[in-house]
Formats: C-alpha cells, sequence, structure tokens
C-alpha cells in the first residue's frame, strides 16, 4: 500500500470495506473515491461525479445511502449471495408472478445485472428495504414487496410482487411497470434478443398448484410492435381466467386500475380462505419437474410464433433414472459383448462420441437431406460442450463394425 493510500483510508479501513464488497456488491462510498484516486484519472471530487453518473448510467452500479446516511454503490456483479426465486413471507398472502425468457442471440451476463440495476433505479426508494444477490433485487417497501431475479444460463427472469389485498392496483402496476421496462431495455439494446412472456395465475399460487393456468404473452406486456399502442381493440386483447377456478376474483387475473367497493368486499371474501402460510417463504410455484424429464419451458413461445410445442431436457429428479448413470448394474448384452446400458457420465475423462450423417442416397436424389448439416453443428457443439471427443462421419452404409462401440474404445452414440 502506498503512502497516498495509507492517507485516505487506513489498511484496516481498506481491508474491511474491500471485504464487505467482494462477499455482498456493497461499495462504501469512501472506497469507492479511494479507488478512483487510486487506479484512475478521476481525483477531483468534480471528476469523482462524472465517474460515478457514468457507471449509474450505464446500468453498473445503483446509487443509495447506508442506514447512518452514508452514500453506498450497490453492484450486484460482485454479490457472492443469491437470492430465493420465491418471495419471503413478509405478511402479503398474494404474489403476483411474470416470467421473461430471452431467446434468439443471448445476451451477456451483465445484460441482467443490468436489469436488476435498472429496477433499483427506476422504482425503488431510499426509504425502501433493499436486498440484493448475484442473481437479482429484491425491494421491501410499506405497500408491496417485488422482485427481479434471472439465470442467465438459461435466458430467464422471473419477477414477482407480493401485496396485502388491499394493495393489488399498486401491485399490478408495479408488475406492469417493471416487466414492460425490462422488455424495453432489452429489446432497444440487444435488437437481436427474441421476447416471451408467461403470467401464471396468483391464485394457483395460494394453492400452491404444481401446474398453474398462465397465459403466455399478455395483452398488457408492451412488445416493440405494439407498444405505440396505448390501447388494445377488443378483439386483440387476451383476458385472463384461471383453469382451475372460474370464480377467481378478477382483478387477481387482470390489471385494474381501481376498485369499486364491492370488488373490494368480494376480493376480502375469496382470499379469506387462505390463512397465512407459516412457511419462511411465500412460494408461487410452476411447473414441477418432480415427475417429468422436460423442464417447464416446453409451452413458452414468443409473439407471433406458432404455438408449436418446445421441449428442453432438464436434469431428471427420477432416483430410479439417477441411478442408470451412477451404477455399473444396468447392462445391454449385444451378440458379439455386454456394454452398459447407459452411458456412464460420472467420469471427468468422457470418452469419444461419433456422429454418422447419412444425407445422400445412392439411386435416390430425392431423398437428400439437405438440412442435416445443421443437426450435425448442433449435436456437435452439444457434445463437445459436454466435454466428448467427436468424430463426424458421412454418408456410411449399414456396415458397422461393433467393435469400435465396445467400452474399451471409449465411444458413444
Amino acid at each position: 500500500m502506498t503512502s497516498a493510500t495509507q492517507q485516505f483510508l487506513t489498511l484496516d479501513e481498506y481491508r474491511s470495506f474491500a471485504d464487505e464488497f467482494t462477499s455482498t456488491g456493497i461499495m462504501h462510498g469512501n472506497l469507492f473515491e479511494h479507488l478512483l484516486q487510486t487506479e484512475t484519472e478521476f481525483v477531483e471530487k468534480a471528476a469523482m461525479r462524472v465517474a460515478a453518473n457514468i457507471l449509474l448510467t450505464f446500468r453498473i452500479m445503483y446509487h443509495t445511502k447506508l442506514n447512518n446516511e452514508e452514500n453506498c454503490y450497490i453492484v450486484p456483479y460482485f454479490c457472492k449471495e443469491f437470492l430465493s426465486d420465491n418471495l419471503p413471507n413478509t405478511g402479503s398472502c398474494v404474489t403476483f408472478h411474470a416470467q421473461l425468457r430471452f431467446d434468439g442471440l443471448s445476451l451477456p451476463q451483465y445484460a441482467y445485472h443490468q436489469l436488476a440495476v435498472y429496477m433499483l433505479n427506476s422504482f425503488s426508494q431510499d426509504s425502501d428495504s433493499i436486498s440484493i444477490g448475484n442473481n437479482g433485487a429484491r425491494v421491501v417497501n410499506k405497500d408491496v414487496t417485488y422482485q427481479l431475479v434471472h439465470d442467465y444460463k438459461s435466458g430467464i427472469v422471473n419477477i414477482r410482487v407480493s401485496f396485502d389485498s388491499s394493495q393489488v392496483c399498486r401491485a399490478w402496476k408495479v408488475l406492469v411497470d417493471i416487466t414492460n421496462s425490462s422488455i424495453e431495455y432489452v429489446e432497444t439494446r440487444w435488437c437481436a434478443c427474441k421476447i416471451g412472456c408467461k403470467f401464471f395465475c396468483s391464485h394457483c399460487g395460494l394453492e400452491k398448484h404444481p401446474h398453474p393456468s398462465k397465459l403466455m404473452n399478455p395483452s398488457w406486456v408492451h412488445y416493440h410492435a405494439n407498444r405505440e399502442k396505448f390501447s388494445l381493440p377488443p378483439s386483440e386483447t387476451k383476458h385472463f381466467s384461471c383453469e382451475k377456478d372460474p370464480s377467481v376474483p378478477e382483478c387477481l387475473l387482470n390489471p385494474c386500475p381501481s376498485l369499486s367497493e364491492e370488488q373490494k368486499e368480494d376480493l376480502s371474501k375469496f382470499l379469506s380462505k387462505y390463512k397465512q402460510s407459516s412457511s419462511s417463504e411465500d412460494e408461487t410455484q410452476v411447473e414441477s419437474d418432480a415427475e417429468s424429464d422436460l423442464s417447464d419451458h416446453e409451452d413458452f413461445f414468443l409473439p407471433g410464433e406458432e404455438h408449436n410445442v418446445k421441449m428442453e431436457v432438464s436434469a431428471t429428479r427420477r432416483e430410479n433414472i439417477k441411478r442408470l448413470f451412477y451404477s455399473n448394474q444396468f447392462y445391454v448384452t449385444l451378440a458379439i459383448a455386454t456394454i452398459p446400458q447407459v452411458y456412464r457420465m460420472s467420469e471427468t475423462a468422457r470418452g469419444k462420441a461419433l456422429i454418422i450423417n447419412n444425407n445422400v442416397f445412392p439411386g435416390y436424389p430425392k431423398l437428400k437431406r439437405t438440412g442435416s448439416s445443421v443437426d450435425v453443428t448442433n449435436t456437435l457443439a452439444v457434445l463437445r460442450n459436454l466435454d466428448f471427443e467427436v468424430d463426424v462421419k458421412y454418408n456410411r452404409t449399414a456396415e458397422v463394425n461393433w467393435l469400435l462401440l465396445l467400452p474399451s474404445h471409449n465411444y458413444t452414440l
């Protein structure tokens, strides 16, 4: 440490602030100024303010004040903790849940951190209680509790808002505003990204139903194509209703700017049968994969897409299936050898994988498979990401040398 550094922060102060920052993502204002003075050319107070504004403008960090009114900056990227995807039990009994999925050109990881900071910059106040994690941010105030939690590897952002029945209109505004601002932020910066939105039934969340009713791309979601439309004609409006219970009040399923006294009474009566959960978290569950080998994204489609089923493989929770991959007890017998029924993936060295692409058939020119090269490219990428050494062969005959497939050669198909 230089003498200049010691004059600004003591060694103990520096270590304390640095440890807090690298574990919580919260940078004390004194540490921020210290780093600017020692590591950059922004050494004057006016220049420091310029540097801070640049980082704030690019949504790299969020400015707030500690309890003692000292300045600090929140940088989620450096936080080691992760927020739960469910909101904590704050006394609110209902949760709205919207899920964004980003397809097309993948967003960089920092873009997801920017969404969390953007939410804090746009909707939180100094009086709010803020929690941050490496995967998002949560805000608690006297009216509602809301959070944005992301998983950049799967391209998913979950936005949840919990509230008391008296704040249902306020909760809708928070949910709609955060969802649409997130979509607009991504659309205006990453034009090649395709965005889909799924809204889950809040009543199914109260019931903790494993397969809640849901609406894809609800009318209150504003994409670039319809952002300039202040209102949609009735023919284009998607009215959401719960498949499990048609008696669910309208205000729990579709945005409402205000409620009449009769509507308030109906809502209060409907929610009275749901006792306050004694668990530590108020869960709004989505499809569980406990009994499925598919992810919960198989029905996720984007605006303008045909509503075809999308199937994505995710890790299974079935123990009987897991045992196939981590046990030597399952074999299949061929004419010349006995080999494992399922290729073991528990070894660090994966071995070799063989791709055979037959796309040309002599004597049958009309049967040429012109699109098979795309399948080869995708399969090759998957296997290489799984650390296999991959060989690709083209237009092979039906004569297969089974010796190449024996365990001693470490091949899998």
